[in-house]
């Protein structure tokens, strides 16, 4: 028996490291898609019932999030990430979206979570929310 649930044990870390690695392939795909603005790559990434909570606490789907990324990729100009992680289905990325003048660079860091299929399911997108609203109002002028 204790062979058994040593090899049970097994077969799950490699299902648990495989479904990371998984999860962070889509993860990856999600800012080079953002990287080359590339909508239709971001939304491949992206589960039909995407969740969506930003720093102004709305909450949005998959089709309102692309909907507001088609206004703002236009002016990225890159991504600059600091830093990744990931465990079991979460992924957890901070960089900077750097945008076309005059707007300010933007800090931000997302924690995803991903569907059984890899894809994003959640996302949670931390920013100042002054400097996100200061950017937002940009976009309109």
């Amino acid at each position: 028996m204790g062979q058994e649930n040593l090899r049970v044990g097994e077969i799950q870390a490699n299902t648990r490291i495989a479904l990371g690695q998984e999860n962070r392939k889509v993860a990856e795909a999600y800012l080079t898609a953002m990287r080359t603005r590339n909508i239709q790559a971001l939304g491949h990434t992206l589960h039909p019932n995407l969740q969506v909570i930003g720093p102004t606490d709305e909450v949005h789907n998959r089709s309102s999030f692309l909907a507001t990324m088609q206004r703002v990729v236009p002016h990225l100009e890159r991504v600059d990430v600091a830093a990744r992680l990931a465990s079991g289905n979460q992924s957890f990325y901070m960089y900077n979206l750097v945008f076309a003048s005059p707007a300010a660079p933007l800090r931000t860091a997302h924690l995803m979570t991903h569907h059984d299929d890899g894809q994003i399911r959640k996302i949670e997108f931390v920013a100042g929310k002054a400097d996100f609203h200061t950017y937002l109002k940009s976009l309109s002028q």
